[in-house]
């Protein structure tokens, strides 16, 4: 299975190994002088964020995205970056616990969910 973490791990082999990464029209910068920045979009898979045997609770999601959070602020001390999530698993978890609401309303909750998961870990690196 593919995760959150290799494919942090397959960029960061990519950029460290690429001796000429294609500039894109500058989008942060107007300063000549100014290096050109990335703009890079990071998905995070709703099972990034849930380790294999482990429960899949707020503090659990809060222990994945801690994990992740120094690479993520590494790529935006460095570039600009649009981080985006998937919730499969939180939605189906969350099924089960509340049988009478609607998808809707469960995809609604745990995307507040995971928003608030990650911003939590990436204020605790400094971003």
């Amino acid at each position: 299975m593919l995760t959150t973490r290799h494919v942090l791990r397959a960029s960061r082999r990519y950029l460290s190994t690429t001796t000429s990464i294609p500039t894109p029209t500058p989008h942060t910068s107007t300063s000549p002088t100014t290096p050109k920045k990335l703009r890079i979009v990071v998905a995070v898979g709703g099972n990034a964020l849930q380790r294999r045997g482990e429960r899949l609770t707020i503090e659990n999601q809060l222990k994945a995205a801690a994990e992740m959070a120094p690479t993520l602020a590494k790529l935006t001390s460095q570039h600009e970056v649009v981080l985006t999530h998937g919730n499969g698993p939180q939605v189906g978890e969350l099924a089960l616990e509340r049988s009478a609401a609607t998808f809707d309303v469960l995809g609604a909750e745990s995307m507040g969910q995971i928003g608030y998961v990650l911003a939590q870990a990436m204020s605790c690196v400094g971003v």
